[in-house]
């Protein structure tokens, strides 16, 4: 879903301001029309357009800009059918083909997009329809293609920084981090009051582990944009991993106000009012997540709230949904395993915990919970098995020979005990020299 809505994004930036290489600008009444749609000025656009329908009706212009005015109001059965117009009374105009790969997208109709923006391409090349098709592959995980087509829209016009932004993101989704730091280097060379190319590259810094760069830049997105909603989802990412859990909730409440319906912007907010212990309103935005998009990821957060409530059947229900939709999900299963074990539910929470286990054998949480139902049942023998388990996978963790020790101690095994002990000070020791 992440990668579907991205690539929308990047087709609406890319044919919301575009006139085709090969076609002249638009001037008069269709240059004003362009200008109100680029501002966002869409029911104004739209009134301009329908005053203009008599004499109007065989120019596809003003076809493709009504269908531009009609996909920018949502109404995308209409933008279909004028651009559809538009192709009709011009067979070579791409920019409608391409308008109307970005709207087939949006229908999660990804194959006719992709055929839609190579019927353009083979027609008239541009850069614009290269990097239009390059989201569409990105769509749909074809990270090679959309560089490839990516690379040729950026030849064609090398200092395009939408094109350098996109190519930036592929790049990172290919782990190609030095590749994408320079995309988003050279875009904000080129346009250094651009606030996606700073988003996008204090995004990269935040997952390189540079909270000083990531914060400059990630502080620069918001100066430019005000407004733009994704300058401050990513900065209270950042805020949250570094510990500062009142800025992290501001500029998450800040994104909802900007993204109502951004189920992201909610899931966030959720997870930080949990963090802080605001049951009432965590509750209140998980609930908003259900209205928007009742998906497997906003049950999760849902069975989150609830077992924070202390509601755990409606928490395990909650999971129950989350999980028969993405069975593969070892965090929802080690949720649910923790909500069953709150209700003394052994054999449920133990054959979860598992699952997740077996699902992502380094996912240390769930060793951590299913060692806590062993001991709670005195299986002081099982409990240390799967401590064993979980220091195989993490030897330099310091707490999880910290916790084996006492597990040691209380089963009479005191040797070893110690050895855990002075083995958990030692790698504590280790982390403080290397900080």
């Amino acid at each position: 879903m992440k990668k579907r809505v991205f690539a929308v994004l990047c087709l609406l930036i890319a044919l919301s301001a575009i006139t085709a290489s090969a076609r002249e600008p638009f001037t008069g009444w269709k240059a004003e029309v362009e200008n109100k749609l680029l501002n966002g000025e869409f029911d104004a656009a739209m009134a301009q357009l329908k005053g203009l329908a008599s004499g109007n009706e065989n120019d596809a212009d003003y076809h493709f800009l009504l269908g531009k005015a009609a996909s920018a109001k949502g109404d995308l059965n209409e933008a279909l059918a004028q651009l559809d117009r538009a192709v009709a009374l011009d067979g070579k105009h791409t920019l409608a083909m391409g308008h109307k790969a970005v709207i087939l997208l949006q229908q999660d109709k990804a194959a006719e997009a992709e055929k839609e923006a190579t019927r353009a391409i083979a027609i008239e090349p541009s850069g614009e329809l290269y990097y239009a098709r390059g989201a569409i592959q990105m769509s749909k995980g074809r990270l090679k293609k959309a560089l490839a087509d990516l690379d040729s829209a950026i030849m064609m016009e090398p200092k395009n920084i939408e094109y350098l932004i996109a190519r930036g993101e592929v790049n990172l989704r290919r782990h190609q981090v030095k590749l994408a730091e320079e995309d988003y280097t050279k875009a904000i060379l080129i346009d250094p009051g651009n606030a996606k190319a700073y988003l996008g590259r204090g995004g990269l810094y935040l997952i390189k582990g540079d909270q000083a760069a990531s914060r400059i830049d990630l502080n620069k997105c918001v100066e430019l944009a005000p407004n733009f909603a994704s300058c401050y989802l990513r900065r209270g990412k950042l805020y949250q991993m570094i510990g500062e859990k009142k800025r992290a909730y501001d500029d998450f409440v800040k994104t909802t106000d900007l993204a109502p319906d951004s189920p992201e912007a909610w899931f966030e907010r959720a997870n930080a009012e949990l963090d802080m212990n605001k049951f009432d309103a965590a509750e209140k935005s998980a609930d908003r997540i259900v209205k928007i998009n009742d998906g497997p990821r906003a049950q999760k957060v849902l069975g989150l709230v609830y077992s924070a409530r202390g509601k755990l059947d409606e928490a395990i229900s909650a999971f129950d949904k989350s999980i028969a939709a993405t069975p593969e999900d070892f965090e929802a299963l080690l949720f649910r395993g923790n909500a069953y074990a709150l209700t003394k539910d052994f054999p449920h929470a133990l054959a979860d915990l598992n699952s997740a286990i077996k699902l992502r054998p380094d996912y240390i949480e769930a060793y951590l919970a299913k060692a806590g139902i062993q001991a709670a049942q005195k299986d002081m023998k099982g409990a240390i098995k799967t401590y064993d388990q979980a220091i195989a996978h993490a030897p330099d963790n310091p707490m999880l020979y910290n916790l084996r020790s006492q597990l040691h101690e209380a089963a009479g095994n005191f040797d070893a005990s110690f050895a855990d002990f002075k083995k958990a000070k030692e790698l504590a020791a280790k982390r403080r020299e290397g900080n």
